[in-house]
Parts: structure tokens; sequence; C-alpha cells
């Protein structure tokens, strides 16, 4: 029997049916969506998501834990064509961080999510996508 679960994650409805999950903003025209195709890839789809939505499901996504500067902050249109692994959605979620002038330094169990100008002239290591 199909199992389904509802959940609210900071303003998106998440639905979650055998294995299928759709992400969807509380009052939105457009439907956002990440689904699980054969071999467990992922098809991203977003169009003006916050930023920090993204960050939260990609913890979700990948099992790691982000510590996020408060000054990232922003929108995100993601498109994918094609399915992804979890490794390409996060190179991709790299590349997003990136294009909005903000980068993820590992450092420990965390990685750090900083605006990029801080991580260049900080001693932590920096890593672009």
């Amino acid at each position: 029997m199909p199992r389904t679960i509802l959940t609210l994650l900071g303003g998106l409805l998440v639905v979650m049916i055998s294995g299928l999950v759709c992400l969807s903003p509380a009052a939105a025209a457009w439907v956002p969506t990440i689904g699980l195709a054969a071999g467990h890839q992922l098809l991203l789809n977003f169009r003006n998501v916050d930023i920090r939505q993204l960050i939260t499901l990609m913890s979700d996504l990948t099992g790691k834990t982000f510590l996020v500067h408060n000054a990232v902050r922003g929108t995100v249109t993601l498109v994918a064509p094609r399915p992804l692994s979890r490794d390409e959605a996060y190179q991709v979620f790299l590349a997003v961080l990136y294009s909005h002038g903000f980068t993820a330094v590992p450092q420990g169990p965390i990685v750090k999510i900083i605006p990029a100008r801080k991580a260049k002239s900080s001693p932590l290591p920096y890593r672009e996508p």
C-alpha cells in the first residue's frame, strides 16, 4: 500500500507518496517539484524558492549539517531537464550558492554557508564549485 506523508517545511508543503517527493509553496500558482527518478536520482524544478528553504532541503537530501550566515538571503529559480544523482544535485546546489554570491565551507562536521567575499578574506578553507 502506498505510504503518503504530508508535512510543512519552511513554507513548503511536502507530499511524499511511495518515494516521489513533490514540494509546493503554500499559496503559489507555480509548483516547484523534486521527484525521485529510477536509481534514486532527483528531478529538480524551482521558481522563486527562498534560498534558505533550498538549504534545508539539501540538508535533508544529503544528511549534511549547514550553518547559515545571516546574510544568506534571496530566491532561487532552478530548472533541471534531466534527473540528477544526489552528488550532482549537491554540485548544482554549490553552483546556485556561488551564483548568488555565497559559498559552502566545510569545517569539521558542518558546512558553513557564508558570503563568498567573507570566505576569500578569511583563513577558512575556501572551495568554489
